[in-house]
């Protein structure tokens, strides 16, 4: 007996009937009536699947490095067979791109939201800094592995496409320091490249329970900004600037 006449009651029946034909990835065959919502099914535990491959590439990347995880340790791990699998990437290398396209997207996102609160370019600049640290520290296994994968160490398209990935975010705090009113002679390259280096670094150093990510990004905002030099200002973390940003903590780290 098929597998859609084992139930006479309606809804039961079109809930086998969605699962039977998403199964077999064949929506067509079905009543104009129940199609869109078994291609919506379908579109979903595809979703769905690419997700679970992710997340398994990012924690097997994080743990045991890109050259050492195999694409059958990537499937195992998302809960689906090896040939499952190149449905959604041709290969390794293609998962590794979208597990760091997924990083860069989360550090997007947070990053544009944050900033978008403030006026000033120092609450600006210090906003960003804050949530891209707090964005690194909780995505630690995507983020991780931007730092160990770099475009130089790829080639040809590969190289090219993990470059433009890496621009494209770095293009925000680019945007952010050319409003700085900073001292003649500053070099807001530099000041970027050491900016982004340091807020880096806390993959290596940070442990939880000591300072916090607001703590750690305002302190390094304002050595950018005013230096270590005592004859310099003697403005510190618990200036004026800072305010705007610890008032909206909670918000900027959740």
């Amino acid at each position: 007996m098929p597998l859609i006449e084992l139930s006479r009651n309606y809804r039961l029946r079109d809930i086998v009937h969605s699962l039977y034909f998403t199964n077999i990835g064949d929506c067509k065959r079905r009543d104009p009536r129940h199609r869109v919502r078994c291609e919506q099914m379908s579109e979903q535990r595809r979703t769905d699947s690419r997700a679970s491959i992710l997340e398994a590439a990012a924690k097997l990347f994080y743990e045991r490095g890109y050259a050492q995880t195999s694409i059958r340790a990537i499937a195992s791990g998302a809960g689906i067979k090896s040939s499952s699998l190149y449905f959604h990437f041709q290969s390794k290398d293609d998962i590794l791109y979208a597990v760091q396209e997924e990083a860069f997207h989360r550090l997007t996102e947070h990053v544009k939201a944050a900033i978008e609160s403030f006026s000033d370019p120092w609450d600006r600049i210090t906003s960003a800094s804050v949530t891209h640290l707090s964005q690194v520290l909780q995505n630690r296994e995507f983020i991780t592995i931007t730092t160990r994968e770099l475009p130089q160490d790829q080639s040809g398209d590969q190289r090219l496409r993990f470059t433009e990935l890496r621009d494209d975010y770095e293009e925000i705090f680019r945007n952010l320091i050319n409003e700085l009113p900073l001292a003649p002679g500053v070099s807001r390259k530099y000041l970027r490249l050491t900016l982004i280096g340091a807020l880096a670094g806390a993959l290596v150093w940070y442990r939880e329970g000591r300072d916090t990510p607001e703590e750690i990004g305002l302190s390094i905002v304002n050595i950018v900004r005013f230096g270590s030099d005592s004859r310099g200002s003697k403005r510190s973390t618990e200036s004026s600037m800072s305010d705007p940003i610890r008032q909206n903590a909670p918000r900027l780290l959740s």
